[in-house]
């Protein structure tokens, strides 16, 4: 969202149509390609910020996957949890120990 790529991932910015004028070339060819660019720059972020066996998943999608399809993607396959993802929460949890003798706060953060 700080980045001002939020509406490319959650589709509410449409691609400009391409319009032609009387010639055949493109007049809005500047908005065309900043909203590729930014979408490209959409793309960019959710990869990064992702396991690297999931980049992997994401760089076999097709080629024309746009940063809202990347998004609905990530969240079909991961948004949700598993019976099995919150089990190895609990657990986890239930293995958190803190020493004594050191302030919690700093053991906590």
């Amino acid at each position: 969202m700080s980045l001002g790529l939020w509406a490319h991932t959650t589709g509410t910015t449409a691609a400009p149509v391409e319009t032609l004028d009387a010639t055949g070339a493109v007049m809005n060819q500047e908005a065309c390609d900043k909203w590729l660019e930014k979408d490209a720059m959409a793309i960019g972020h959710l990869t990064l910020r992702v396991n690297p066996s999931i980049q992997q998943e994401l760089d076999s999608l097709p080629t024309a996957f746009f940063a809202d399809n990347y998004w609905t993607h990530l969240s079909t396959h991961y948004g949700t949890a598993t019976p099995s993802s919150i089990y190895k929460d609990f657990k986890e949890t239930l293995n958190i120990r803190l020493n004594p003798s050191q302030h919690p706060t700093q053991q906590i953060n």
